[in-house]
């Protein structure tokens, strides 16, 4: 059964790719650079995750639960 890689696994090889390009001796140096490229577009990515998620409090949704008086 050939699965699709989730987003995480491809993730995690682009990271490796860019660290190691040596054990990816296929890759050419074009691709080499596209591949770093992309690394700082999914790192600029999650930060504004995190920083929408995390660091605006007026953004993040209160947990469910019933709410007393009112």
């Amino acid at each position: 059964m050939n699965e699709e890689p989730t987003l995480l696994e491809c993730v995690d090889r682009l990271n490796r790719m860019c660290l190691f390009p040596e054990r990816f001796p296929q890759l050419t140096a074009e691709q080499a650079e596209q591949l770093r490229d992309a690394i700082e577009i999914i790192d600029r990515a999650i930060e504004d995750v995190s920083d929408i998620l995390w660091d605006r409090p007026e953004q993040n949704i209160a947990p469910p639960g019933m709410k007393l008086g009112g």
